[in-house]
């Protein structure tokens, strides 16, 4: 499965987030990882780190939400959902599985999982994509707690580091791929 499937929740909380209320935006995330994790089960690949984290993050702020009834706004909830994918995908990094890898193995021959050019590749694109992430963090705070900003910088950044990543990924696929096929070719 697509690695951008995997944030697939959380484009599901971004929008419902501002078009209904957060319990149901919340409920809705946890709801498409829960149904991806099925879609891996049934396909017999094992459910991915992104995938089971954000069903659980998704799934613990709702229920917390539910029980507690805070009064939380959109943007806190952001931060606190986009903290916990922070989390999520720099544990996957420092244990030296980067959360990318998974994904990578379902598109790769099995007789290249463990080659270290694999395992680079997945860490540039982890890493790539935590620094996208701590981008969203950082605009998470600058809209909730500065106030004097106008929110659109806050959105603005937001977008530009997702695009960033989503270029960055990308291009070193396919940079990985055409060496991979040059080595093959002259191996």
């Amino acid at each position: 499965m697509n690695v951008l499937l995997g944030f697939a929740p959380f484009a599901v909380f971004a929008v419902l987030g501002h078009v209904l209320s957060l319990m149901p935006a919340l409920f809705a995330a946890a709801a498409v990882s829960a149904v991806i994790i099925v879609h891996d089960l049934l396909r017999k690949t094992t459910p991915k780190l992104l995938e089971i984290g954000s069903m659980v993050l998704f799934g613990g702020l709702g229920l917390y939400a539910l029980l507690f009834e805070p009064r939380w706004l959109v943007l806190e909830v952001r931060l606190f959902v986009d903290i916990g994918l922070l989390i999520i995908v720099a544990a996957s990094i420092v244990v030296g599985r980067p959360f990318t890898l998974a994904y990578a193995r379902e598109r790769t021959p099995q007789r290249v999982w463990n080659q270290p050019a694999l395992l680079k590749t997945s860490r540039a694109i982890s890493m790539a994509w935590l620094a996208a992430i701590a981008m969203l963090v950082i605009a998470d705070v600058v809209m909730v707690y500065v106030t004097v900003v106008p929110l659109k910088v806050g959105v603005v950044m937001s977008v530009l580091a997702i695009l960033w990543a989503v270029r960055f990924t990308r291009r070193k696929i396919a940079t990985a791929r055409a060496i991979s096929s040059d080595s093959m070719a002259n191996g």
